[in-house]
């Protein structure tokens, strides 16, 4: 038996690739201005207000100071796109 319910609208927009498209990415998008890294697109444009809001300058001013020479890298992260 399956631990919980899959909600069926995701296998049905799904495309037999198993990737989501950025229209399909704008719909949950647009039910709120968060995000999580597990939930998000990896090409997803406006990542610093969704992950950090109002405090990404400032943690971009820490990543800065204590990894100057960008070390500690993710996708989407503060300081990804410098």
């Amino acid at each position: 038996a399956e631990a919980f319910a899959q909600p069926s609208f995701l296998f049905t927009q799904m495309p037999s690739d198993g990737g989501w498209s950025p229209e399909q990415f704008s719909s949950f998008y647009a039910l709120g201005n968060g995000s999580y890294f597990s939930e998000s697109a990896h090409d997803m444009e406006g990542f610093h207000e969704r992950y950090w809001g109002e405090n990404y300058p400032k943690l971009l001013e820490v990543k800065k100071r204590y990894d100057p020479d960008n070390f500690l890298w993710c996708r989407n992260c503060v300081g990804s796109d410098q």
